[in-house]
């Protein structure tokens, strides 16, 4: 589960790094982003915003740039792919 620690508050929570961050959006989405764009879905995420993220990236496959809305329970499971390995 992806949960970031927000300051002042006197519980720790597992923190993530942006390259697992970046990691897990190549495997369940089959997109690659920049470092801004993995700080931008954190500090979402951190916000515990309930709805869909946007996120701008690459294709991994193709490179094609692409814009996609990641649900944050599906980035924060360990659920399968979304698309089949070719």
């Amino acid at each position: 589960m992806i949960l970031l620690a927000k300051q002042g508050e006197g519980v720790r929570k597992a923190t993530v790094k942006l390259n697992d961050l970046q990691q897990r959006l190549l495997d369940q989405y089959g997109l690659r982003v920049e470092p801004a764009m993995a700080q931008y879905v954190l500090r979402r995420l951190a916000a515990g915003d309930a709805g869909k993220v946007p996120v701008i990236g690459g294709d991994a496959r193709t490179g094609t740039p692409m814009r996609t809305l990641i649900d944050p329970a599906r980035l924060a499971g360990d659920s399968a792919p979304s698309s089949p390995p070719l």
